[in-house]
């Protein structure tokens, strides 16, 4: 329970937490290029992606995040390596070596942190904007409201699994408490702001963007991909 309850607190950091500030203040025209630079770097330069990640994460947002972002992308890291040197000491697959169990750690957590901070950079005010501007006017609060519901859900379910280990129940008998508290507070959501969902706004909120946080997205992005693009030449 304490591991589930950790990884809830990891993707509820990671991914809400941070609110419009840090590098979701970032232009798109910054954010599309840095996610691609990230990503296609991720695997031939996987050390200096997640330091430029970490870089990016403890400038935008603090070094809490990068310290979450880091051990969440540990997790499927982790998985995949131990995953590797299993099947192959069993047989299942070719032998693979401590070393080539490294490697696909590495390129698996560079791989996760780049997803992280593109996924972390995600404004439900750029979602609502562009839906606005397609003619979606009526569906265009929910990115909003989705993006209030779900930080609440994940805590909830997180003091809802402090509360089992507390009382030293199974995690099976928390989900109903947790289910019951986000159908709840969904339902709070949906009457305190049926209004808004029943009616198109005339204008969209519009994000407030930041060079600051457009300069380090490009800075660390492009570090990376400098990077990336050295071990291929010298490959």
């Amino acid at each position: 329970m304490r591991l589930i309850g950790l990884l809830v607190g990891l993707v509820h950091r990671t991914l809400f937490y941070m609110g419009e500030r840090g590098l979701r203040r970032a232009h798109p025209a910054a954010k599309i290029p840095a996610s691609a630079l990230f990503l296609a770097s991720s695997i031939a330069a996987p050390l200096e992606t997640v330091a430029a990640v970490a870089a990016a994460g403890i400038a935008g947002y603090g070094a809490w995040w990068a310290a979450a972002a880091v051990g969440l992308s540990s997790i499927p890291a982790a998985w995949y390596a131990l995953t590797a040197l299993a099947l192959g000491a069993a047989g299942f697959t070719a032998p693979v070596s401590p070393v080539d169990a490294l490697w696909i750690f590495l390129r698996t957590l560079s791989l996760s942190a780049a997803i992280l901070v593109s996924a972390s950079m995600v404004s439900p005010l750029e979602i609502h904007a562009v839906l606005h501007r397609l003619g979606s006017r009526r569906s265009s609060v929910t990115p909003i409201l989705v993006w209030r519901l779900v930080p609440a859900a994940l805590h909830g379910f997180e003091e809802s699994l402090a509360v089992g280990r507390a009382k030293g129940d199974p995690v099976y008998a928390r989900l109903g408490p947790a289910a019951a508290y986000m159908i709840e507070y969904g339902e709070m959501i949906y009457r305190a702001q049926y209004h808004r969902l029943h009616a198109a706004p005339a204008y969209p909120v519009l994000p407030r963007y930041t060079a600051r946080a457009s300069i380090i997205l490009l800075a660390s992005s492009v570090f990376a991909a400098s990077s990336a693009l050295l071990h291929i030449l010298l490959s």
